[in-house]
């Protein structure tokens, strides 16, 4: 067997043991198909064996925690149109699903985050964003988490920022919330002066006790 045979069965055993190894990375898996039909999963990272030719990697997909911001547009129960910025910190946790269903996984639960996100902050006034944005995260969580993981996605975290308003806006709320602070101190003094005014009353019926 001439040198040229060799040459040439030692390329072909290079591109076959090449086309029958591959490596899994950190926070990642691969998905193998033949065929074109997904036969595993490789979760465990570091050197695998497929078959050479037949199997293919249709996809590494990260399992890494990942962050997507929005910024939804909201209508306030006092005719109010504010934005309001969101953060979801989510992971995939069944690959297959996320790579092989049928459409976009990720605006598939955007549109589910942004749609609970309104439905909670419905009814809601601009003040009421401000101060009740934990309670609108933990309902929002809740009515997503099951429907997401039909994506293959698994929601850890919505952060829901401040509220954004026009800047008249803004000058209204921080005035409605001077006023707010004014009547109470006024109310506060009020209530001082009242007392005060019971206490000298009574200084005042006392002297007179003594004096008669």
């Amino acid at each position: 067997m001439n040198a040229a045979v060799y040459g040439g069965l030692a390329v072909a055993a290079y591109v076959t043991l090449k086309s029958a190894l591959f490596t899994v990375k950190q926070k990642n898996v691969s998905l193998i198909t033949q065929f074109g039909k997904h036969v595993r999963t490789e979760t465990e990272p570091g050197l695998h064996m497929k078959v050479p030719f037949i199997q293919k990697i249709a996809q590494n997909v990260s399992t890494a925690e990942f962050q997507v911001d929005e910024e939804l547009e909201t209508k306030t129960s006092d005719d109010l149109f504010v934005k309001l910025p969101i953060s979801i910190h989510f992971e995939v946790v069944d690959a297959p699903v996320y790579h092989f269903n049928k459409g976009n996984p990720l605006q598939l639960m955007k549109k589910n985050v942004s749609a609970a996100v309104r439905e909670y902050t419905s009814g809601k006034s601009f003040q009421d964003l401000y101060k009740e944005r934990q309670e609108i995260r933990q309902g929002v969580l809740s009515k997503v988490d099951v429907k997401v993981k039909e994506f293959g996605i698994k929601i850890n975290d919505i952060v829901i920022d401040e509220p954004q308003a026009t800047q008249a806006v803004k000058a209204s709320f921080d005035r409605i919330r001077s006023s707010a602070a004014d009547l109470e101190t006024a109310k506060n003094e009020s209530e001082k002066a009242k007392i005060m005014t019971v206490k000298e009353a009574e200084a005042a019926r006392d002297r007179d006790l003594l004096r008669g």
